[in-house]
């Protein structure tokens, strides 16, 4: 486009990067400037940059073109429910692109070794890299961001020290400083976990005598705590003495990072500091890209203040930079963010509430003892047989259910009743709203520490969640109570599970090979296992086909290696996973299915040689809490999927299974067949007709006292 007026390219460190064209209105390209279209152009380093036409407006004389670099084209794209979990930069940035709603050409590299976890639900991709949520990728990372046409690098650090200096000077045409001096700390009192203070309770910076007086700020670093062996994650520090020495090395830190000078503002005119006299002293300047590091003397203090260049303007035309900017990315962002950078990178909600459930099945499997004791409204479980001497209870009636711990007559500091209350000291959830909670609102607004809980991606915390089907999956526990007896029935009502048969409760149904099952009460006890049933390998194959549509899937288990010198395995569409623990260990894989199956293997060399415990496959990158497929129902008098229907009873000594091939009835006792009704006919030992039969063509009916046999034929 050499006919252009001008063109002139913005960026901002992990901001914008446009571009403005004028371009005469009767120029031979003219007609071809529409919106979508693609202009490329020099911006100042590097290669030539693609810019995708967005919006133009048009004069009598000319057309003004706004464009932004084809990153953005990411826009128009979505993550709609994905979990990128445990991954540096690199694979953090590549997970985003290849889950995105659709695919596209933009590739992504990083070059920081930590690791993070998001969520992202109904989030376009550039929210999700560069958005002012916590959960951005830039943020999780800390981060800067450089686009090159279709490459996208999450960095460290953007830009270098190229020893540039220029000296804090005021009234210069073309610069403009800006001193803002309500960032500064020269005397810092650090806040460990806990309310944990220094013996001498502050630091003090090098320079803080070359203030009036002390500036004192706290500063919190939650992350710095004394580990707890009673604490479920039991993270942190031997000693006070090395959390000591932690917060000491942080606030020096901060004092590296500038917390104890003024924050300096420079905006750099390069067309209208050329008219000046100072030009040549500051022509160095012309040297700088985004992202470099320029000092400013402030001869006051005596100190160099360490300045970034935040944005640039470049004049395509002239082949020159025109403006820069310079500042910090975000205003003492490092000591902003101090206290939430490293638990940012390991805790999400997700996780919190995964180890919440984790805790309570722990609770609840591995309850023993206890006593039942009803009357004929109420119903107690207590400790102790007596309802006079015992301490922890549960009650439940009518109004309720409710705990204490210090007897029948409370006080029930956990409770949960009938006209919609709930009493707990704590509550772990996925979704409550801040709203709900009464209070909260008002005290978010007065922390001076902003974490940013935005409404659209976390909603935090709740009071009432009616619906509890997420991780439960229908499993329900029915107490029918009568007056003799408290009696528990167990059922499972088929949920996500795309295993047909996944712990053999139907034998050998829907497995090819050698398939057989356990069921015993170290299984139960000690593999949280909520069936108790599982598959024993044997010497061969066991294998399952399932057809899926295209997507992430993720298979779970548990397992047990019982013989030693056995070789346990599974295969996963080929890919193989040794089983070596002798203790009960939890296995998890996610797949990627490009090609609509996954076959699952169980293998060994060994009969009876390893465990394999509620085997799950579940849509999603999360393993999800076991249950049968959607096509079975396992309780303790029925079990039924596609195969048929088994009904037993613990008074009776025979069971029914019905199916599609005919109705048989078992002895339990001795296995054999009492009776069997098939397409082929009946067969029994015993007949009892008390009307008439008809039995290859003969008649046989009583007619009064007498009993006739007639031919149909």
């Amino acid at each position: 486009m050499t006919k252009c007026i001008s063109a002139n390219v913005q960026e901002e460190l992990n901001g914008q990067f446009s571009l403005e064209v004028k371009y005469p209105i009767k120029a031979y390209l003219s007609d071809e400037i529409k919106s979508g279209r693609i202009i490329t152009c020099e911006v100042g380093y590097g290669s030539r940059q693609a810019f995708r036409i967005y919006k133009t407006n048009k004069t009598l004389d000319e057309i003004t073109i706004y464009a932004n670099h084809i990153f953005y084209d990411l826009t128009d794209n979505m993550l709609e429910d994905v979990y990128p979990k445990n991954l540096d930069a690199n694979q953090f940035i590549n997970w985003i692109l290849s889950h995105s709603q659709y695919k596209t050409n933009f590739k992504g590299s990083g070059n920081i070794s930590n690791v993070a976890t998001a969520r992202y639900v109904r989030k376009n991709i550039v929210k999700a890299i560069m958005g002012d949520e916590e959960n951005s990728t830039l943020k999780l990372f800390s981060a800067e961001l450089e686009r090159n046409n279709y490459d996208i690098s999450i960095l460290r650090r953007r830009g270098t020290d190229r020893g540039v200096s220029i000296r804090y000077a005021r009234n210069i045409n073309g610069i403009s400083f800006d001193e803002d001096n309500s960032t500064i700390g020269t005397r810092i009192m650090p806040k460990g976990y806990d309310g944990i203070l220094l013996p001498e309770k502050y630091v003090d910076s090098p320079i803080i005598n070359k203030y009036p007086h002390p500036i004192i700020r706290e500063i919190e670093y939650s992350d710095i705590k004394l580990k707890d062996d009673n604490s479920e994650d039991n993270e942190g520090f031997e000693t006070l003495v090395q959390c000591y020495e932690e917060m000491r090395k942080r606030v020096q830190k901060e004092f590296e990072n500038g917390l104890d000078k003024p924050t300096i503002s420079v905006d750099v005119d390069f067309v209208e500091l050329s008219k000046t006299v100072e030009y040549k002293e500051y022509k160095n300047l012309e040297k700088v890209y985004l992202g470099d590091t320029i000092k400013i003397y402030l001869e006051k203090l005596g100190v160099d203040v360490m300045e970034r260049v935040i944005s640039t303007t470049y004049d395509v035309l002239a082949d020159r930079f025109t403006n820069i900017e310079l500042g910090k990315l975000n205003s003492n962002y490092v000591s902003e963010n101090a206290q939430f950078q490293n638990t940012m990178e390991q805790v999400t909600i997700p996780n919190i509430l995964e180890a919440a459930k984790n805790h309570s099945t722990q609770q609840l499997i591995n309850a023993m003892g206890g006593y039942v004791y009803k009357t004929q409204s109420e119903l107690f479980i207590m400790d102790t047989d007596n309802i006079n001497t015992a301490q922890k209870v549960w009650r439940w009636n009518l109004n309720g259910l409710g705990y204490s711990s210090t007897g029948i007559n409370g006080v029930y500091e956990l409770a949960m009743t009938q006209d919609g209350n709930i009493v707990a000291d704590f509550i772990k959830t996925g979704t409550m709203s801040v709203s709900r909670i009464e209070g909260l609102s008002n005290l978010l607004d007065g922390y001076s520490v902003q974490i940013g809980l935005n409404q659209e991606n976390i909603d935090m915390l709740v009071s009432k969640q009616s619906n509890l089907e997420n991780g439960i999956n229908k499993l329900e526990t029915q107490v029918k109570i009568n007056a003799d007896n408290v009696a528990a029935e167990f059922k499972q009502i088929g949920g996500s599970n795309l295993f047909l048969n996944s712990i053999g409760d139907f034998g050998s149904d829907n497995w090819e090979g050698n398939v057989k099952t356990s069921n015993n009460t170290d299984i139960l006890r000690h593999s949280n296992s909520p069936s108790g049933n599982c598959f024993n390998l044997q010497n061969g194959i066991a294998k399952q086909i399932v057809f899926v549509k295209n997507g992430t899937f993720t298979i779970s288990f548990t397992y047990k290696k019982l013989i030693n010198l056995a070789e346990c395995k599974v295969r996963i569409n080929g890919t193989e996973y040794m089983l070596s623990e002798s203790n009960y260990t939890d296995f998890e894989v996610t797949l990627d299915i490009v090609d609509n199956n996954i076959t699952f293997e169980m293998i060994s060399d060994t009969n009876y040689s390893c465990y394999i415990i509620d085997l799950l496959l579940n849509n999603g990158n999360q393993k999800q809490p076991w249950s049968p497929n959607s096509n079975e129902i396992i309780s303790g008098a029925v079990k039924a999927n596609s195969s048929g229907l088994e009904i037993t009873s613990n008074t009776k000594n025979t069971r029914l299974f019905a199916g599609a091939d005919g109705v048989r009835i078992e002895n339990v006792v001795n296995g054999e067949t009492v009776a069997e009704f098939t397409d082929t006919g009946t067969e029994t030992e015993d007949l009892l007709v008390k009307g008439k039969a008809q039995i290859a063509g003969l008649l046989i009916q009583k007619v009064g006292n007498q009993i006739w046999l007639s031919s149909l034929l």
